[in-house]
C-alpha cells in the first residue's frame, strides 16, 4: 500500500511539473520548459530548480506562459511565402501551436491577423536581423525550394504581382462564355475548354525595365525566380479565364432566355 502511495505521489509530481511550467521557443528551434519570473524590454528572466537564467528577447521566437500569453515585440516586417509582406513600426507576435497571431498598425489603425506558421518565410527584427521560419519540405524528394531558392521565388511572385497583366485572357474568357451560352447549359464546355488551354501554357515573363527593383534584373534568368513568377501569373490567368467565362456565359444565357420569352 505504501509503495502504491509513493508511486501515485510520483505521478502527481510529474503531472504538476509538466503542466505548471512555461515554454520558451528560440529562433533556432530549441524549446525549454521553465518558470518565467520576470520580463522587461530586453530580457526574459527564468528560474528552474533554483537555477536562475536570463535570455535576451532577440533570440526568442515565442513565449507561452501558464499565467499569460505573451506577445514578443521585436519585429517590423513579416514576409509570407506567397510574396505578401506586412510592414509596421512594431509588429507583436504570439504563437499558439502552429498558428501565429500578429498585431500591427496600418494607416494608424490596429490590425490583427492569424497566419499559419508554415505560411511565413521570415521575420525581420527592428535591428534588421532576419529570422527564417520557412523549412524545406523533404517529404517530396527535395522537390520543394530550399530557403534561398524560396527567397528568390518570393521575389518572382512579387514581380508578377506588380507587373503581370492578363486583360486579354479575361476578355477571351468573356467571349468564350458568350459563345457557349448559345448552346444552353451544355455550352459550359466552351469556356471550360478555353480555361484548360490557358492553364496548360505557362505565362511569359516580361523583362524588367531599368527603373524597377534591381533584384528583378539580377535574378531574371534564375529558375527559382521564374518559378515564383509563373505560380502567381498562371494563377491570375486561370482565375481571369474562369471569371470571364462565367460572366460571359451568364450574360449569354440571360439574353437568349429573354429573347425566346418574347
Amino acid at each position: 500500500m505504501q509503495k502504491k502511495n509513493v508511486f501515485l505521489l510520483f505521478l502527481f509530481l510529474i503531472f504538476k511539473i509538466s503542466f505548471s511550467q512555461d515554454t520558451i521557443e528560440f529562433i533556432n528551434g530549441n524549446v525549454i520548459l521553465t518558470k518565467i519570473t520576470a520580463i522587461d524590454n530586453e530580457n526574459v528572466y527564468t528560474e528552474n530548480y533554483e537555477q536562475k537564467n536570463v535570455y535576451e528577447k532577440k533570440i526568442i521566437f515565442s513565449i507561452k506562459s501558464i499565467n499569460k500569453d505573451y506577445y514578443t515585440t521585436n519585429y517590423n516586417k513579416i514576409t509570407l511565402n506567397n510574396g505578401s509582406v506586412y510592414y509596421s513600426d512594431t509588429i507583436d507576435i504570439r504563437v499558439v501551436n502552429d498558428i501565429i497571431i500578429i498585431k500591427f498598425q496600418e494607416l494608424n489603425k490596429d490590425k490583427n491577423r492569424i497566419i499559419k506558421k508554415d505560411k511565413i518565410f521570415s521575420l525581420i527584427t527592428k535591428d534588421g536581423d532576419e529570422q527564417i521560419i520557412y523549412q524545406q519540405d523533404t517529404l517530396f524528394n527535395n522537390d520543394y525550394f530550399s530557403a534561398e531558392e524560396m527567397r528568390r521565388a518570393i521575389l518572382g511572385k512579387k514581380y508578377a504581382k506588380e507587373t503581370f497583366k492578363c486583360n486579354f485572357v479575361g476578355l477571351g474568357g468573356l467571349t468564350s462564355g458568350l459563345a457557349g451560352g448559345y448552346f444552353g447549359f451544355g455550352g459550359l464546355l466552351v469556356p471550360a475548354l478555353y480555361t484548360t488551354i490557358i492553364g496548360v501554357k505557362d505565362a511569359k515573363i516580361k523583362e524588367p525595365k531599368e527603373n524597377t527593383n534591381y533584384l528583378y534584373n539580377k535574378y531574371y534568368f534564375d529558375d527559382s525566380f521564374r518559378s515564383g513568377y509563373q505560380i502567381v501569373a498562371n494563377n491570375k490567368r486561370f482565375k481571369r479565364a474562369i471569371v470571364g467565362g462565367v460572366i460571359g456565359f451568364a450574360i449569354s444565357v440571360t439574353i437568349f432566355s429573354l429573347t425566346y420569352q418574347k
